[in-house]
């Protein structure tokens, strides 16, 4: 590092990390980037959709059931 720091010594070459969308599906998905690279950006786009949707779903649902917990519990509270 300190040869690089003095310009005696060329930065490192470093590897393309992908698109956006194919870090982001890697990162859910737990595989390498390199591995999704093979498909094709349109059934990542798709794959990357679905799985926004899924946890758009999910999180509503958590919503509503963590209201409806808070609601049980003023309830509970109020009845004392």
């Amino acid at each position: 590092m300190a040869l690089r720091h003095q310009r005696q010594l060329a930065p490192a070459a470093r590897r393309r990390a992908g698109s956006e969308q194919q870090c982001e599906l890697a990162q859910r998905i737990g595989h390498p980037a390199s591995l999704l690279a093979r498909l094709t950006p349109a059934y990542r786009q798709s794959w990357l959709e679905r799985l926004r949707r899924d946890d758009a779903h999910r999180a509503r649902r958590e919503i509503i059931a963590f209201k409806a917990q808070l609601d049980g519990i003023t309830a509970d509270a109020g009845a004392s």
